[in-house]
C-alpha cells in the first residue's frame, strides 16, 4: 500500500467493493489486510528478521543489519539443508514456514510486555475510568503467561530510569493505551495530563502528549542486540460513533508514521472497544500472542471474532483493527 498518511489512515479493513456483502478484512481470498513500507525498506526488514530468527536457532552469529552477506547466506543454506527445502540461499515461503516450525519447537521463555498508559488514579479522578486507564490490561497479560512491566505517564526519562533500575531484556511487546488526536498538525497520543499534575511530577511530558518522535525514542532505548518489540496501539472508545471513526483514522495515521520512523517488529492498531467488548478483544490479543500466534494470525482472529456484528463499536474494535508491518505477513514470526 502507498506510504501516504491519508491512505494509511483510511479504514481499508471496513471497505467494501460495490458488489461485496462483507468488509475487505473478511472477503474471500483476502488473507490479511496490512499497511507496509516502500519495497526497498521491506526487503531490508525481511533480511533483518531472517538474521534474528537464524540467530535464535544458532545458525547466525553476526549482527542483524539487513544486508545479505556470506554469514547470512551460509546460515540460511545450512538451515535449508537440515529442514529439506531447496538449499538455494533464498528465503522463500517454504523457508519461512520451516523457520516458523523450528522456532515453535524451541523451548519458550515467558514473553515480556511493557505497558504504557496514563496514570490510572488521575484517570479515575477525571471520571474517564477504564475508557483510558488500561484497567484489566495487566491482568489480561498475566493470565496469558506474560511477565509485565508498567510505565504510567511514560516519558523518555521514565524509560531511561526503567533501564537503569536493572531492566535488561528487550520487551517482546510494548502496549500503549491512550486516545489519539491531532494537535497542531501533528498526530499524538493524549496521556491526559494537566498542568497541576505535571508540576508535581518532575520529568513528566510537558504537554501530556506522546508524539511519534518521542515514542520512537522510547522504543529505541528499549531495543538492543538487533531485537525490536511488537507495538500494540490501543485507543479507548470515545463517546460518539463519529468521534470513534475519527479516532480510528488518527490512530492509523499514528501507526503509519511510527512504522516509518521507529524500530519496531510490527504494529497492531486496535482498541475502540466498549465495556462489553473490551475483555474479549484483550483476550484475543494477549492469549493469541502468548500461545505463539504471530500478529497477522491474531489480526485475523480479531477480524473474524464475531459471526455477526451489529453495532458500530464492535465493527470498529474488531474488524477495524489494523496491522502495520515492515515485511510480508508470511515473514511475521511469533514473539520470542
Amino acid at each position: 500500500m502507498s506510504d501516504s498518511r491519508e491512505l494509511a489512515a483510511w479504514p481499508w479493513e471496513l471497505s467494501r467493493a460495490w458488489d461485496a456483502d462483507v468488509p475487505l478484512a473478511r472477503a474471500p481470498g483476502v488473507a490479511v489486510v496490512y499497511r507496509s513500507l516502500p519495497a526497498p525498506r521491506r526487503a531490508d526488514a525481511m533480511v533483518r528478521t531472517l538474521q534474528r530468527a537464524l540467530g535464535r536457532l544458532g545458525y547466525f552469529s553476526g549482527v542483524p543489519d539487513g544486508l545479505i552477506g556470506s554469514l547470512t547466506t551460509e546460515a540460511l543454506v545450512r538451515l535449508q539443508r537440515e529442514v529439506g527445502v531447496a538449499a538455494d540461499g533464498f528465503a522463500g515461503r517454504d523457508t519461512w514456514a520451516a523457520l516458523r516450525q523450528r522456532l515453535a519447537a524451541e523451548p519458550r521463555r515467558l514473553p515480556n510486555a511493557v505497558l504504557f498508559r496514563p496514570d490510572p488514579e488521575r484517570e479515575l479522578e477525571k471520571q474517564r475510568g477504564s475508557r483510558a486507564s488500561g484497567t484489566g490490561l495487566v491482568s489480561s497479560y498475566l493470565r496469558a503467561g506474560f511477565t509485565v512491566d508498567v510505565l504510567d505517564d511514560p516519558t523518555v526519562a521514565g524509560v531511561t530510569r526503567l533501564i537503569r533500575s536493572g531492566y535488561r531484556p528487550v520487551p517482546d511487546l510494548v502496549h500503549v493505551v491512550a486516545p489519539a488526536r491531532y494537535a497542531g498538525g501533528a498526530t499524538v497520543l493524549d496521556l491526559g495530563d494537566d498542568a497541576g499534575s505535571r508540576n508535581l511530577r518532575p520529568g513528566a511530558n510537558l504537554t501530556g502528549e506522546l508524539t511519534v518522535t518521542r515514542f520512537s525514542e522510547m522504543l529505541a532505548l528499549l531495543a538492543h542486540g538487533g531485537r525490536v518489540p511488537l507495538v500494540v496501539l490501543d485507543v479507548p472508545l470515545p463517546s460518539s460513533p463519529a468521534e470513534a471513526l475519527r479516532s480510528l483514522g488518527v490512530r492509523n495515521s499514528f501507526g503509519h508514521q511510527l512504522l516509518h520512523l521507529a524500530q519496531v517488529d510490527a504494529i497492531l492498531a486496535t482498541g475502540l472497544a466498549g465495556p462489553g467488548d473490551r475483555e474479549e478483544l484483550l483476550d484475543l490479543v494477549t492469549v493469541g500472542l502468548g500461545q505463539g500466534d504471530d500478529v497477522a494470525r491474531v489480526l485475523g482472529k480479531l477480524h473474524h471474532a464475531r459471526a455477526e456484528v451489529e453495532d458500530v463499536g464492535s465493527v470498529l474494535s474488531f474488524i477495524g483493527s489494523a496491522l502495520f508491518a515492515d515485511r510480508s505477513p508470511f515473514a511475521l514470526l511469533p514473539l520470542g
